[in-house]
């Protein structure tokens, strides 16, 4: 089955007009540090140029951290197909302290055992609602990758870098929504059509107490519309 197929009464644009591209669709947010009830954290409403929060401080998205220049739309004369989603986690551990390091890791730990996953598209019910845990890395660093803890000069703590990812880090290891084309249910996402992301915690869980960040990526395919 063709991309072409796909479309066909779920597009108002003709196939032959469309470029595709292999390109996912991500953000970035970061997780609120320091309290048991972890509020809501919600993706694609905060495009290149906004700012997140992380451990306080805020961060600017940049094009490294998310691909979308209007909230919760593609915009421009663009569609998209998905095919499914991974995730990743990173953390920022700034001590002075040689337990930081499994302080980081029990954190992401708490956050892939404890989070709801739901996906919507059209302002509509969640198209996919499932535990966190459940949704792989894709490719990425595994386990345990950081730079050594050290001091520095006047004995203050520097930056040591964490990341965890959830399963073998390879490209086929990320949960499977459309693949290979389903044309009752084709996954495309016109440009005009609101979608987000919303990573829940139904129920209070042990404090996280580093500053770390969530990358949610829309795997698919990206056509540009040409006529």
């Amino acid at each position: 089955m063709t991309y072409g197929d796909i479309l066909k009464g779920a597009s108002k644009y003709s196939p032959a007009a469309i470029t595709w591209d292999r390109q996912p669709i991500y953000d970035t947010e970061g997780v609120l540090n320091g309290v048991t009830a972890i509020p809501d954290i919600s993706f694609f409403t905060k495009p290149i140029n906004n700012t997140y929060t992380v451990a306080a401080a805020a961060v600017i998205k940049y094009k490294l951290d998310t691909n979308l220049d209007q909230s919760g739309k593609l915009g421009g004369k663009r569609l998209f197909i998905l095919h499914g989603f991974h995730i990743q986690l990173r953390g920022l551990v700034l001590e002075a302290a040689s337990a930081a390091t499994a302080t980081a890791l029990s954190d992401m730990e708490t956050i892939y055992e404890a989070g709801l996953f739901e996906f919507s598209v059209g302002g509509g019910r969640p198209r996919v609602s499932l535990p966190l845990s459940v949704i792989g890395c894709g490719m990425g660093l595994y386990a345990n990758v950081a730079t050594a803890y050290s001091a520095g000069p006047i004995g203050d703590a520097l930056p040591s870098i964490r990341v965890v990812s959830n399963g073998i880090p390879k490209p086929s290891n990320f949960y499977k929504y459309v693949l290979g084309g389903d044309i009752n249910d084709p996954g495309v996402i016109e440009s005009d059509v609101q979608f987000g992301a919303t990573v829940k915690f139904p129920a209070a869980v042990a404090a996280v107490t580093t500053g770390i960040s969530m990358k949610v990526y829309l795997d698919g395919i990206l056509g540009s519309i040409v006529q």
